[in-house]
């Protein structure tokens, strides 16, 4: 009881500092309406000023620019509690390098605890998976490593980003991913500029997304990698026409797939390229772990999506094993299973639309499936369901040749 009485008043004495000279501020919220606000963080018994509440517009060139204001709003009740985001920053270390990457194909980086009256001897530690090259790690990875080897004077072909060299060590799952390391990934904005699906660009006129995502008004969003900052390379296009597959069943949601025709054709660079759509038929590679992307909540419990775009790995599923879990569902052929029996990675709210992503026999990225839905996010036993694209793959390219924007 002593110690956490001592360790409350090191905290306190931490966050009461004159509130003119070092005012604590919570982070800024993501954008909604293109606005981003913060709160001032007043621990009990300290002063902030009537002015605790700053609104700004969102720091992206689609958004009009006012003044930053400061909101005069009504005092939160003192009995309310704060929460401190950046608190870990100011008690413990910076992140540790990674550790080498182990034979079992995982490394692990630290964080220690620097003021032991408020956090004691707390470590903070993260694992991921990791290889290095020329080891059983990068072959077991294969699907996962980007294709930097690739010609990267071939901007116009499918699959192949022109991305930057890769480190000797590449960290999989649920990381942020690189500015244009998937360049055909797009979000898709309802009237309100708002996000709310992905999307893939499998030519320059057209987008592959979910049946389900389709609304009256639609806008596209490419060369997109941070929703919070402009930077340079984003391109807001309108969809001339939203086709979802003749097959789909919203009750069932069988085959959920949909093309947008964009109003007027993108100009392909290097962050805005198309992904490549497999055969009819197609088997997707086995043993292969796939990519799944998305601008969606990081966390069922976040009520907002991310602002930067993360990238994750996730294995198939057998089909048998899916219908099983997914007893009360109707599990189709038309329908791909993607994830771990453990949860903690997979596709979530917002992510609806985008690809589920493998090389194919010539090493480039092919869209295989199409986010659809699932059970929660990442909860431990369920998995994943993404629409198979190989399944309408023929409809796909008659529907684009004979309707081209």
């Amino acid at each position: 009881m002593m110690l956490s009485a001592v360790r409350a008043a090191a905290l306190a004495a931490l966050l009461l500092l004159p509130p003119t000279a070092a005012a604590l501020w919570g982070p800024w919220s993501s954008c909604r309406r293109c606005q981003q606000s913060r709160r001032q963080l007043c621990p009990p018994g300290s002063e902030c000023g009537p002015l605790w509440l700053e609104v700004r517009a969102c720091p992206d060139k689609r958004c009009p620019q006012p003044r930053l204001r400061a909101r005069a709003a009504r005092r939160p009740s003192e009995n309310k509690f704060h929460v401190l985001h950046h608190l870990q920053s100011l008690v413990y270390t910076d992140w540790s390098g990674w550790s080498p990457c182990s034979s079992d194909c995982k490394t692990r980086r630290q964080r220690l605890c620097k003021m032991p009256l408020v956090c004691g001897k707390a470590i903070l530690n993260e694992d991921a998976l990791c290889y290095v090259r020329g080891s059983p790690c990068e072959k077991r990875f294969a699907s996962a490593i980007g294709g930097v080897d690739d010609d990267p004077n071939q901007v116009g072909s499918c699959g192949v980003p022109k991305s930057p060299q890769r480190p000797a060590l590449r960290i999989i799952g649920g990381q942020p991913a690189a500015r244009g390391r998937w360049p055909w990934q797009v979000a898709l904005l309802n009237r309100r500029r708002e996000p709310f699906c992905g999307g893939t660009l499998i030519s320059p006129g057209w987008v592959l997304t979910a049946a389900h995502c389709i609304r009256r008004r639609l806008l596209v969003l490419a060369g997109e990698h941070s929703l919070g900052r402009a930077e340079g390379s984003e391109v807001t296009v309108r969809v001339a026409e939203a086709i979802a597959h003749p097959e789909y069943d919203p009750e069932t949601v069988d085959m959920d797939l949909a093309l947008l025709r964009l109003r007027s054709a993108l100009t392909l660079g290097p962050y805005v390229l198309p992904a490549c759509l497999p055969e009819q038929g197609d088997t997707p590679p086995r043993g292969e772990i796939f990519t799944i992307l998305g601008w969606g909540k990081l966390s069922k419990r976040h009520a907002n999506g991310s602002d930067l775009l993360h990238q994750a790995q996730v294995p198939l599923v057998p089909q048998s094993e899916c219908r099983t879990v997914y007893a009360d569902y109707l599990i189709s052929d038309n329908m791909m299973c993607a994830g771990y029996r453990r949860g903690r990675i997979d596709s979530c709210a917002g992510d609806s639309g985008g690809p589920l992503l493998a090389r194919d026999a010539r090493g480039r990225w092919t869209v295989y499936g199409v986010t659809s839905f699932g059970e929660g996010c990442a909860r431990q036993g369920r998995f994943g369901i993404y629409a198979k694209v190989a399944n309408a793959a023929r409809w796909l390219r008659r529907t684009m040749a004979g309707s081209r924007p």
